[in-house]
């Protein structure tokens, strides 16, 4: 059993985009079969627009910078 934990371990250091993904596609397929495709696509795009939200804040942006970029620079 210790080898077997050894060798999977070994497996996910050295491909971790698919264990990443396989994770990903594991819980999207539990959540649309347990709560609906619609549903599910709603928290996809909040969980989405948030992740990028946090990602331009640790990026030293705010949401005026945002706001400034596509909003304003459309109407010039």
């Amino acid at each position: 059993m210790r080898d077997l934990v050894n060798a999977i371990g070994r497996w996910m250091i050295n491909n971790p985009n698919r264990c990443v993904f396989a994770a990903i596609g594991l819980v999207s397929s539990v959540l649309i079969l347990t709560i609906g495709f619609w549903r599910f696509a709603f928290i996809f795009v909040i969980t989405a627009a948030l992740y990028i939200f946090g990602y331009r804040r640790d990026k030293g942006r705010g949401f005026r910078s945002f706001i400034r970029r596509f909003i304003f620079n459309k109407y010039r």
